[in-house]
């Protein structure tokens, strides 16, 4: 049998990520064991540095143990409206109502283009590298 009820399961499930963060800590605090655990999942190398980091480039979550070459998919450059009367995604537009279009990027990626290859805003990336830590040196970062 397992060590985790169905209702802990459920309640760790629907728990706020900030709510984990404080039981977790908690644990931690309070048990040698869940504290020797926590860190064998958290932190990696001789250093005990952060085993996850969010990538500078593409914003998600990546194992600094297991970053390829080509795991980090982003754009070197900036979305721009793509005013082309055969893009359906500004059809019934009303800028007097909505806005500026400019103001839609998130809601209306299809709407706009990336300037570094033309590919719609809600395209793949068309830059492939290895994820980047922010904790790495700067200079390896592929932004503007």
């Amino acid at each position: 049998m397992s060590p985790v009820s169905d209702q802990l399961h459920a309640a760790i499930l629907a728990a706020a990520p900030e709510r984990l963060k404080i039981v977790l800590l908690d644990l931690c605090n309070n048990s040698e064991e869940a504290a020797t655990m926590a860190s064998n999942l958290l932190l990696t190398g001789s250093m005990k540095r952060k085993r996850y980091e969010t990538c500078e480039n593409c914003d998600k979550e990546f194992d600094v143990n297991h970053n390829g070459q080509k795991d980090c998919q982003f754009h070197l450059g900036t979305k721009e409206v793509d005013y082309d009367t055969d893009n359906s995604a500004w059809e019934d537009y009303e800028e007097a109502r909505f806005g500026p279009r400019e103001e839609h990027e998130e809601d209306i990626p299809e709407g706009f283009l990336w300037t570094c290859c033309n590919k719609r805003g809600d395209g793949d990336g068309c830059t492939i590298k290895e994820h980047i830590a922010p904790s790495a040196k700067r200079g390896k970062r592929f932004a503007n």
